[in-house]
């Protein structure tokens, strides 16, 4: 279910080809996670096999699959014992499959596109092997973000994502749960994705509602579900240890569109006990982050990457609080950045920049000095809106001035990863991309840079 802006009309064949990233909770990899070496799958709707490749050459399955698509099971069958072609619904898939059993079946954004989600369910149940896990995802019709556009009085149909034009059914948590029941089986996992309004393919925000609608929206049970995903064994076999409690969704869990920020506190390195993973709730709107550690730690170096993906951020009141519990406030003017720029405020208290991919922005303490610190708090704002970045970036062209301008150096070492980063997808864009990449290899010859920045500062002004 990629959120991704798209222009043009997508072909059955690439509309739902992905793939699988498992430093990102997403409904593939949730699902990849859970699927056993040597087993044997039933997949239903493999697309172009993404997954079905995984499951064959990484964790070596006998894969059978029900594609609807020939074009897409021909590239998928590649993967496959058998691939039969044809609709869930009215293609007699059972009976071919009637007889043979599977370890794990699989539904990843399938169901919601059948007219009788309930009897295909059913059906492919009396497939599994007693001990054997169905696996569905399952896009969430109560998504904040829907109920924000029904409060408009919107309800407009997407090329991809929750409102998928091809979609048929719709389905809420509740829903979901009587889907299974119907068809005999019951969850042994409860899992999802989670993206706040504004991560999704509508771009809403909750600030645009007074204070008592904002609460009444986000203090709702998977308010920010985009997904769900669960993992269920036949009622009939599953033990007692193995049931469980429905979990409730709070907000701020996890993300179908990973949105972090990764602090180092004193060494910039993976394996360092001093590092936080913290979530940000992608809402350009002022909101406050603490991390708390355990004890007091000392410091001489602040480091941290406060997102990994292109954006336009603003930050203020970085603070430690330190063993005596008093207050460090970090000075803004300080703080260095590297794999993005800085934007100049109107406010100097306010730290603004672009995000190229993962900013990276460090503070060293005044003289090397060791402090102790218990917690370092700060307030941000994001805006991952593809046109602010460029409107920004565009800025900050108009201010170079010559090849001796720090800017300057940094943006020639960076601007072909910005093009790719924007993901700019205007058809009339591709040929000056092109030749953009072109300047970038022969960047030796100062003109020829300049040439090129010159261009992607016209590309780049919307």
């Amino acid at each position: 279910m990629d959120q991704n802006n798209l222009s043009g009309t997508l072909s059955s064949v690439d509309k739902y080809d992905s793939e699988i990233d498992f430093s990102l909770t997403t409904s593939l990899s949730l699902i990849a996670q859970r699927i056993q070496p040597n087993s044997k799958v039933l997949e239903f709707g493999p697309a172009t096999g993404y997954m079905t490749r995984y499951f064959k050459e990484t964790l070596m399955c006998s894969v059978t699959a029900v594609e609807l698509d020939p074009k897409s099971a021909e590239l998928a069958g590649r993967y496959c014992e058998k691939i039969i072609v044809g609709n869930i619904d009215t293609n007699p898939w059972y009976e071919e499959l009637i007889g043979q059993t599977f370890d794990h079946i699989i539904f990843s954004d399938v169901l919601e596109h059948l007219y009788d989600p309930w009897e295909a369910l059913k059906k492919a149940t009396q497939l599994l092997k007693p001990q054997g896990t169905m696996l569905t995802s399952i896009p969430n019709i109560a998504h904040s973000s829907i109920v924000i556009n029904l409060l408009k009085g919107n309800f407009d149909y997407q090329n991809l994502g929750l409102l998928d034009n091809t979609h048929i059914r719709f389905f809420t948590k509740k829903s979901i749960l009587e889907l299974l029941n119907r068809a005999g089986l019951t969850p042994i996992e409860w899992l999802h994705t989670q993206c706040t309004p504004a991560q999704t393919e509508f771009k809403n925000h909750y600030q645009n509602f007074s204070s008592e609608v904002q609460n009444a929206l986000k203090n709702r049970d998977g308010a920010e579900v985009y997904q769900y995903v669960n993992v269920s064994k036949r009622s009939d076999q599953i033990s007692s240890q193995e049931k469980i409690e429905i979990p409730s969704a709070s907000v701020g869990q996890g993300f179908d569109v990973a949105q972090f920020a990764l602090w180092f506190l004193d060494e910039k390195d993976s394996l360092s006990p001093n590092k936080f993973h913290l979530y940000l709730n992608g809402e350009d709107s002022w909101t406050y982050y603490n991390m708390q550690s355990t004890q007091p730690f000392a410091i001489t170096k602040l480091g941290f990457s406060p997102t990994n993906q292109p954006a336009f951020c603003e930050m203020k009141d970085i603070t430690f609080q330190l063993e005596d519990d008093s207050l460090y406030l970090v000075p803004t003017a300080e703080l260095r950045i590297a794999k993005g720029f800085r934007v100049k405020s109107e406010n100097e208290n306010i730290f603004s920049f672009i995000s190229m991919s993962a900013a990276d922005i460090s503070y060293f303490i005044p003289g090397g000095k060791n402090i102790k610190i218990k917690s370092v708090r700060f307030c941000m704002k994001i805006n991952r809106d593809l046109n602010i970045v460029i409107r920004q970036l565009n800025s900050l062209l108009q201010l170079i001035g010559t090849s001796d301008s720090r800017v300057f150096n940094d943006l020639v070492h960076s601007y072909a990863e910005t093009i790719q980063n924007l993901n700019l997808t205007i058809t009339n864009q591709k040929n000056e991309i092109s030749s953009l990449k072109t300047y970038s290899a022969t960047g030796k010859i100062e003109t020829l840079i300049i040439r090129a920045l010159r261009k992607l500062k016209r590309i780049l002004s919307l």
